[in-house]
């Protein structure tokens, strides 16, 4: 009988839940906090594709109320499962001046890439809620990074902070028109280019000071983002259940 682990990301606007046999991912599904519901995916996904499997549930997020109910309602059940919730305990250094407080998703992604990588510093960008630009130096420790509002939080602050500015949703993985020829052109331009620009200096620092780096992009707005470093970056939508998989603690 095989092994089967069940990675849960719980996201701040997503949970991802991602099927994999040890060898990669066989399915990944992503649903609103609202719509996650433990017991229908144990009876319609777990029990229907995966009952003669011995699983192992993995566990992470930067929700701790959601985390701690999936947590609580598994054990329950009588799961196996695994809580990664110390950063400093995954499986890559950590060397920045705080490691406890470092949000697991980004040290996921970034142990994720590294193994993927196998060598050098890699520049690993997660354009989720918020968006992440983390650095794992060329001895594969985490160093760090920049965080910025991510597409829906900018957007979100446009259309709630001022008196006629509409929001604008997602961006639609588009190269974008500069100068915009509409209100809504305009933002769209101004949202991607904050997020592109953030990426781009940061890609030209790593590249003046670290040789041969390479480029990983994941996150909800990771395609459209790859884009614009489409001959660069390396694409992969599930870097931190990647991570979660390879992670070796609690």
């Amino acid at each position: 009988m095989s092994r089967c682990k069940i990675a849960i990301e719980v996201g701040n606007s997503r949970i991802k839940i991602g099927f994999s046999d040890g060898f990669g991912f066989i399915k990944v599904i992503k649903v609103g906090h609202d719509e996650f519901d433990l017991i229908n995916l144990i009876n319609s996904e777990i029990v229907a594709g995966w009952q003669s499997e011995k699983k192992t549930w993995v566990l992470a997020g930067v929700v701790p109320s959601k985390l701690d109910e999936i947590e609580s309602k598994l054990l329950r059940m009588g799961h196996d499962i695994q809580v990664l919730k110390n950063p400093g305990g995954l499986g890559i250094r950590l060397l920045v001046a705080e490691p406890e407080s470092v949000g697991v998703d980004r040290v996921l992604c970034c142990l994720a890439a590294r193994h993927l990588a196998k060598s050098g510093g890699c520049l690993v960008v997660d354009a989720g809620t918020a968006l992440t630009i983390n650095w794992v130096n060329g001895d594969g420790a985490f160093e760090g990074g920049a965080i910025q509002p991510g597409w829906a939080l900018m957007a979100r602050s446009l259309g709630k902070g001022t008196a006629r500015l509409p929001e604008i949703s997602s961006p639609d993985n588009s190269l974008c028109d500069w100068p915009g020829f509409n209100t809504q052109a305009a933002i769209r331009a101004g949202l991607s280019l904050a997020m592109v620009g953030s990426v781009k200096e940061c890609w030209a620092i790593a590249r003046e000071k670290f040789p041969n780096p390479s480029l990983w992009i994941t996150g909800g707005d990771g395609a459209f983002l790859q884009n614009y470093f489409g001959g660069i970056g390396r694409y992969y939508p599930n870097l931190v259940l990647e991570g979660m998989i390879l992670a070796k603690g609690n």
